[in-house]
């Protein structure tokens, strides 16, 4: 929902709980902002018969609604939670980047799903799935819905 009014630039340039969204600098132009195509049609016909003066308060509106669910979104969701920051590990393309510690650190956080004596079978098994060739890797599609 913030890149329907915030650059794309600025998401991308720091982590999602930082991103100075209400800076008025980093809003997208009211030609850019996702506001839905049936509007964007209604708009159009508006400005016209009129001009965008009667387009721009709409716009500043938009931009408020946008700004005030991110803010209740960020504050809702456990963005930063280190769990769901360390689980992207199991994603078959971050393989190669995963290291020890973020595999303990994960453990440690998840603590009764593996037991202390079971981590160096686990460090085996991550080498092990590291090493693997490429067409060796589960994708996706391997995985059964629920």
């Amino acid at each position: 929902m913030m890149s329907y009014f915030v650059s794309v630039d600025a998401i991308n340039s720091t982590g999602l709980s930082k991103v100075p969204y209400k800076e008025l600098a980093h809003h997208l132009s009211n030609d850019n902002i996702n506001c839905g195509s049936e509007a964007r049609v209604y708009l159009a016909t508006i400005e016209e018969e009129d001009g965008d003066y009667m387009t721009r308060p709409f716009f500043g509106n938009v931009k408020q609604f946008f700004m005030a669910a991110v803010e209740k979104a960020l504050k809702c969701f456990p963005i930063d939670n280190m769990v769901l920051k360390n689980i992207s590990i199991i994603l078959p393309q971050n393989r190669l980047s995963i290291s020890r510690s973020q595999v303990g650190q994960l453990v440690n956080q998840l603590h009764s799903v593996i037991e202390e004596d079971q981590l160096d079978d686990l460090f085996d098994e991550l080498a092990d799935y590291q090493l693997l060739e490429e067409n060796e890797v589960p994708t996706t599609s391997d995985v059964p819905a629920f």
